[in-house]
């Protein structure tokens, strides 16, 4: 019950949601069908198989994973820094659930002898997950919980506000141009190259960006 209280209501509706379409999921797919629940990021091929009724758990899995190290993590930050940052961490973990959720249904939809590329729905989604994250981070409050929390930009307002700003920013240029090259020219491994280049330089720009504001300021 602890772990819970760091979830919000929407949080705890999408991720009972997710399990519930699974279990849906169990009764769709034949027993015997092969769905695949792995592709190489190399080849932009799947590698790994599993009966229908085990392909859906893998995501609801995931996600119970996931939720959890978050809970726990939650409990070594101060109340602080939880409730400067409880509005992003809300929305990015309700973005996750519901990128979760749609790729269980397009598992479900493969599984059922449809013809629809996986890869390419995910690297959509999770472009669709970077413009959401990049609009609410500017609106963040200095907090360990999320962003770029490095000491400097933690310490200093201003600091965090300038390097957040920008994170933002890069986060949702980057989404928007990963949407777009995922629906035109991005297939097989490039989709993958894609989305790791689109969750890095944000990252990298913002803790750059912190680093001269710190510096610029010194």
């Amino acid at each position: 019950m602890i772990l819970l209280s760091f979830f919000s209501r929407t949080n705890i509706f999408c991720f009972t949601a997710l399990w519930i379409i699974a279990v849906i999921g169990m009764f769709l797919l034949p027993y015997d069908a092969q769905v695949p629940i792995v592709w190489s990021p190399f080849a932009g091929k799947p590698i790994v198989f599993a009966p229908g009724w085990l392909s859906v758990l893998v995501l609801p899995l995931l996600a119970l994973f996931l939720t959890t190290i978050l809970g726990v993590s939650g409990l070594m930050y101060s109340k602080k820094d939880f409730e400067s940052g409880r509005h992003v961490f809300h929305v990015s973990v309700n973005g996750f659930l519901c990128m979760m959720l749609v790729l269980e249904c397009t598992l479900i939809f493969i599984g059922r002898g449809g013809d629809i590329y996986y890869p390419k729905v995910a690297a959509l989604l999770a472009g669709g997950l970077l413009v959401v994250i990049g609009n609410i981070l500017p609106k963040s409050q200095p907090s360990r919980l999320i962003g770029v929390a490095l000491q400097r930009a933690v310490h200093d307002p201003a600091n965090w506000r300038i390097t957040h700003r920008w994170t933002g920013r890069f986060m949702v240029f980057t989404g928007l141009v990963l949407i777009v090259l995922a629906l035109t020219v991005l297939d097989g491994p490039g989709l993958f190259m894609g989305v790791f280049t689109a969750f890095t330089v944000p990252m990298i720009a913002g803790i750059t960006l912190s680093y001269f504001a710190s510096r610029n300021k010194n």
